[in-house]
């Protein structure tokens, strides 16, 4: 097996025997599928070949994905904290932060769950709602299937609110009064084709860079440094000794012999 001491990436170290396997295995399946699909596909065996493929299919699998999935649309109303005579509106902000907390409690989804036509548990899931830290409005947001489904549930619970806080009205010194009621909105909020689209040919488009590496580090002829005979680098040839020169005194005893 040629080319599977080490994978020519940055930061990897060694890899043992069993993952070289692996690693050899599936790079020779790739580099087959890629010979054969070549065949077929102009351009796939040139360096930007396998990345284009890649790009191509992650688009299209994210259209795919987009087109199959669930769509989900919201809408969103608005309800403002209206302090009465002798209410400061600091404490009008600091209410409006209570009730934004409040709009999804039980005492105003029972309240609101007969006008949104769904259960009080299935309405905690559709709406949600939020506050300006420095204007005492609050937003109500429904979520559903249907355009309709999502602006009914919003504008449900902004009533439903509206008539908790005006019980309370002696006590607090406000009212909550809604001043824009939600609208079915026309286009979902998920899934978005083009954003499904581009998340997909990302992903392609990596993976497909990263197959050529695999294959050019971990199989064939011109991998990196392997363990076979094939690949193993040939060691230094050592500088040969001279020989030793014969001892003077040895030398005199053959020749007075």
């Amino acid at each position: 097996m040629i080319g599977l001491k080490r994978l020519n990436l940055r930061g990897l170290r060694t890899v043992p025997g069993a993952s070289r396997a692996k690693v050899a295995a599936g790079a020779r399946g790739a580099g087959r599928w890629l010979r054969g699909a070549g065949r077929f596909v102009p351009g796939l065996g040139r360096p930007w070949g396998v990345p284009a493929l890649g790009l191509t299919l992650g688009m299209a699998a994210g259209v795919g994905y987009a087109a199959g999935a669930d769509r989900e649309y919201a809408a969103s109303g608005y309800a403002v904290v209206a302090a009465t005579e002798g209410t400061a509106h600091a404490e009008a902000v600091g209410l409006a932060q209570s009730y934004g907390r409040l709009a999804t409690s039980d005492a105003v989804l029972r309240t609101a769950h007969t006008d949104a036509g769904v259960d009080a548990a299935a309405l905690r899931t559709r709406v949600s709602a939020a506050t300006s830290p420095d204007a005492p409005v609050i937003e109500i947001t429904g979520r559903a299937p249907d355009a309709g489904d999502a602006a009914r549930a919003a504008n449900a619970v902004a009533r439903a609110l509206a008539l908790y806080a005006d019980a309370a009205e002696e006590a607090t010194g406000t009212q909550v009064r809604q001043i824009a009621e939600a609208v079915a909105p026309a286009e979902p909020v998920t899934p978005r084709p083009v954003v499904s689209a581009a998340v997909g040919g990302c992903a392609g488009a990596v993976v497909g860079c990263l197959v050529p590496l695999v294959r050019r580090s971990g199989g064939g002829p011109g991998g990196g440094g392997g363990t076979g005979a094939a690949g193993r680098s040939p060691l230094p040839s050592q500088p040969e000794q001279p020989a030793a020169a014969p001892d003077a005194s040895e030398e005199t005893a053959r020749v007075t012999a």
